[in-house]
């Protein structure tokens, strides 16, 4: 998927531990791709571990983002990715 290997290729430029506190938009990116992987997975079937794996680091990424940005910019996305894991 060309959106997972932007990421990387991002990730492989400029390290994810310096992120902070300057980029949440690079928290909310890898938030929004992995929510989006989990969707594709869940139509997939893929196993369970799998979804909840996919959330966990959405729901941190996007908890790092707001943490860096609370101004609500990322609030919809956490929202998704919290009643995702409750239907989950």
């Amino acid at each position: 998927m060309k959106a997972r290997k932007a990421l990387e290729n991002l990730k492989a430029t400029i390290k994810k531990r310096t992120w902070r506190p300057t980029h949440p938009e690079y928290f909310h990116t890898e938030a929004h791709l992995e929510f989006q992987e989990y969707l594709m997975g869940k139509r997939k079937g893929a196993n369970r571990d799998f979804l909840r794996t996919k959330l966990k680091t959405a729901l941190d990424n996007i908890d790092a983002a707001i943490q860096l940005y609370p101004k609500r910019l990322y609030e919809d996305l956490k929202r998704n990715i919290e009643e995702a894991r409750v239907d989950l």
